[in-house]
């Protein structure tokens, strides 16, 4: 009965952390405008990310248990509703990490780790995983081989997630997603394309600094803080590589991003 008091009322609930989300990147935003000091602005952004670290990590943890508590077949409503809390619990957790990121990356502690892995076998996992999520896009692959390199498998999952990520976000459902690799001498060339809205030449030029996004009114997800692009270009940069885009509005785009096959 407790857990019923709880959710009854949370049919909407789900964009409560939608509105937490909205309200962090809007103070966020405006704490960047007012406040020209840089040192400052990392320093307020690192301070509230470990700040909401913590209770978002609480959360996660009492749904985790509120679902353990639910007979999912009981209660179908109830049990939706705790899942679409959890995803949206997961999404802000996703951007807190990369608030962190910025962190880490403005006071060049980002670490690197060099290993050596089939970049394909990691393309694989990366798109397994998000395919789960992205059940209303089909991803496909192109042009893959076996190939070794000597890079950050870790730090690479996290720029292909994000180019995979934003490439469902800006697409309508039904549409593929394409992944395609191909060597280019000593690199290896990567590239996402979606069938999405596009971006506009202008935003071109800015979309890989940060707190710079593309927000698409038909989406139904978490309103994006502009790093995920930023953070991409900076980790390849440290793996001495490279992030482009070709895109025109209304025709979707590409991303593409080259890497060497063993880093310095």
């Amino acid at each position: 009965m407790f857990l019923l008091l709880i959710y009854n009322s949370t049919v909407d609930r789900v964009y409560f952390f939608k509105s937490i989300a909205s309200v962090f990147l809007n103070m966020t935003q405006k704490f960047q405008n007012e406040i020209h000091d840089p040192t400052l602005v990392d320093e307020f952004i690192s301070i509230v990310s470990h700040e909401l670290k913590t209770p978002l990590t609480s959360l996660k943890a009492f749904n985790q248990i509120l679902k353990s508590k639910i007979d999912a077949k009981s209660n179908t409503n109830l049990s939706g509703y705790i899942l679409r809390m959890d995803s949206q619990i997961d999404k802000m957790t996703d951007i807190i990490n990369e608030l962190l990121d910025v962190a880490s990356l403005k006071s060049g502690q980002l670490s690197i780790n060099k290993e050596s892995f089939i970049l394909d076998e990691l393309i694989t996992n990366v798109i397994n995983t998000r395919q789960k999520i992205a059940q209303k896009h089909k991803i496909i692959k192109k042009g893959l081989t076996n190939t070794f390199i000597e890079s950050d498998k870790i730090r690479l999952s996290q720029v292909l997630t994000n180019l995979l990520t934003n490439a469902a976000k800006f697409s309508p459902s039904g549409t593929n997603i394409i992944i395609s690799k191909k060597i280019a001498g000593n690199d290896i060339i990567v590239s996402v394309r979606d069938f999405g809205i596009g971006i506009p030449m202008a935003k071109q030029k800015v979309i890989f600094q940060r707190f710079n996004s593309i927000n698409n009114p038909k989406s139904d997800n978490l309103p994006s803080m502009g790093l995920g692009l930023y953070i991409s270009n900076e980790i390849l940069n440290r793996l001495g590589g490279r992030i482009w885009v070709r895109s025109s509005p209304g025709k979707g785009s590409t991303f593409f991003f080259q890497i060497p096959k063993v880093i310095n």
